[in-house]
This record gives C-alpha cells, sequence and structure tokens, in this order.
C-alpha cells in the first residue's frame, strides 16, 4: 500500500512545498488515515498525520519551521483540531517538532507519537 494512493480525493489531504528558485528544498504534508491503512503517526481517524522532509543543505534555517507553521495554519483553517506525527528518538528534527509545539503522546521503544492542538 502507498501511504500517498489517490492524493487529493480524501478530505484533510494537504501539502506544500519550500523552493529556493525552482528548487524543491522541503515539502510537509498531512492526511487522514483509518485504523486499517494507518501510517506511522497515526493517531485517531480525525487527526491527520504530518510528514516533513527538508533537503540536508538546507537544514537548520528555517525551512522546517516555516513549512511546519503553514501547514499548521492551514489545518487550523481546515478546522481539524491537531496533527499527529512520529519521529525517532535520535532524530534531530525532535527539536523543531517541540519548538513548533508538539507535545509527547505515546513513546514507543525508539520513537515518539507526537501531537500538536491547533488554535480553534
Amino acid at each position: 500500500m502507498n501511504a500517498l494512493n489517490d492524493w487529493g480525493r480524501e478530505l484533510g489531504d494537504c501539502a506544500i512545498l519550500a523552493t529556493d528558485g525552482d528548487i524543491p528544498i522541503g515539502a510537509a504534508w498531512y492526511r487522514l488515515y483509518k485504523k486499517d491503512r494507518a501510517i506511522r503517526g497515526y493517531l485517531d481517524g480525525k487527526t491527520p498525520v504530518l510528514v516533513l522532509a527538508v533537503s540536508p543543505e538546507y537544514r537548520y534555517r528555517g525551512v522546517g519551521t516555516a513549512l511546519l507553521a503553514r501547514l499548521s495554519e492551514l489545518a487550523a483553517d481546515q478546522g481539524f483540531a491537531r496533527l499527529s506525527l512520529m519521529v525517532s528518538m535520535d532524530n534531530p528534527a525532535l527539536r523543531l517538532y517541540r519548538a513548533a509545539g508538539f507535545r509527547p503522546h505515546l513513546n514507543t521503544e525508539d520513537s515518539i507519537l507526537m501531537v500538536l492542538d491547533l488554535p480553534s
């Protein structure tokens, strides 16, 4: 199963791209999943799972922060109460997620399920 099958046809599909001129340097997206087709980061059927990626040479320059801020804004505008994500405990992006307001919800052996409460 591809986690992005039928992209754009489901309520809650949202993606943004960061560029440097016409060079893609980062992307972030969220999607609602059903329990039987869930990916890492799944909390429930009402909470979109967020995924973020930034090209290594553009990390620590505010790209991830900007992507998270804009995607959070869009999710709040769509009426979602929160976003979730899964991050490995040794991933440096953990600091980024904490700074953006994500809080730990569930620790597994090597990862953390995090949740961001959105303004209503």
